[in-house]
C-alpha cells in the first residue's frame, strides 16, 4: 500500500543558506510521524514546503498518489493537508468563532460545519465558553488551542504541527498533548515537529532525526529512545562515555 505522504530528493535554499538537503520521508495512513533535531536543523523547512508556504528548489511531493509540488496553499487546505504554524497564526482582531471558521473556508456553509464546531468546542470546552472573545486578548495556551481547532477545522487527513508546545507551560503542555492523541486516535494521520523531543516520541509510531537539513537517522520511535545518540543530544541523557 502506498504511503499517504512521500516525500522525496527535497531541497530548499534560502538565498544562500541550504536549509534542506535531499530529503526522503514517509508517513502512512493514519501514523504518527515526528521530525526531531537541533534548531535550524531544517524541520519547520519541510512543514512550509508540505503547506505549500516554500517553494523548494528541487524534489517530489506525492500526496494521497497524485503530485502537490505544484500544488498552491489554499488547494493543498481543500485536499486535507492542514498546518498549525509556529507561532499559532491567528487572526488577532478576530473572534475565536471567527478564527475557526476561517479554517474551514474552502467548505460550503451547514450543517456539517455546525457539527465539526461542535467538535472542536468539545476538545477545548474553553473556547466554547469563550467564542465571543477577541482573540488577541487570549493567553499563549489558549491560541495554541485556537490554532489547532482551526486546523481540525478543515477536516484534515494530514495534520502538521510545528512545535506546539512552544512557550507554554507545562500543564497546558500537557493538556494540548493529550488533544493531539485524541485527534490521531480519530484516525488523522499526524507529523510532528517538537522542541521537547521525549514527548514526540512517546506520542509518535515514526521518528526522523534531522541534522543540518539531512535526515540522519530513521527508525522507530521505540528504537530512537532507545538509541544512546538520540538520548544523549536530544533526550538529556549522557552516554557512558560521556559519563566517564
Amino acid at each position: 500500500m502506498s504511503p499517504l505522504l512521500e516525500v522525496s530528493g527535497l531541497e530548499v535554499r534560502y538565498g544562500g543558506i541550504h536549509a534542506v538537503r535531499s530529503l526522503n520521508l514517509e508517513v502512512g495512513a493514519g501514523e504518527r510521524v515526528t521530525l526531531i533535531g537541533a534548531n535550524g536543523a531544517g524541520k519547520s523547512s519541510v512543514l512550509n514546503v508540505l503547506a505549500g508556504l516554500v517553494k523548494p528548489v528541487a524534489g517530489k511531493l506525492t500526496y494521497d498518489g497524485s503530485l502537490l509540488t505544484q500544488v498552491p496553499a489554499w488547494q493543498r487546505v481543500g485536499l486535507g493537508v492542514a498546518l498549525v504554524p509556529e507561532g499559532r497564526g491567528i487572526f488577532p482582531r478576530l473572534t475565536i468563532e471567527e478564527n475557526l471558521l476561517m479554517g474551514a473556508y474552502h467548505r460550503a456553509l451547514g450543517a456539517s460545519l455546525a457539527q465539526e464546531l461542535d467538535h472542536v468546542y468539545g476538545l477545548f470546552a474553553r473556547l466554547r465558553e469563550r467564542r465571543h472573545q477577541v482573540a488577541g486578548t487570549l493567553s499563549g495556551g489558549e491560541q495554541q488551542m485556537l490554532a489547532l481547532g482551526r486546523a481540525l477545522m478543515a477536516k484534515p487527513r494530514l495534520l502538521m504541527l510545528d512545535e506546539p508546545s512552544m512557550g507554554l507551560a507545562p500543564l497546558m503542555v500537557d493538556r494540548i498533548f493529550e488533544v493531539i492523541g485524541k485527534i490521531a486516535a480519530e484516525g488523522v494521520t499526524l507529523l510532528l515537529v517538537e522542541q521537547n523531543a521525549r514527548l514526540a516520541l512517546e506520542l509518535c509510531d515514526r521518528a526522523y532525526v534531522m541534522e543540518s537539513g539531512r535526515v540522519v537517522l530513521s527508525d522507530s520511535t521505540a528504537a530512537c529512545i532507545d538509541n544512546p545518540l538520540v538520548r544523549s543530544a536530544y533526550l538529556g541523557e549522557k552516554t557512558i562515555a560521556e559519563v566517564r
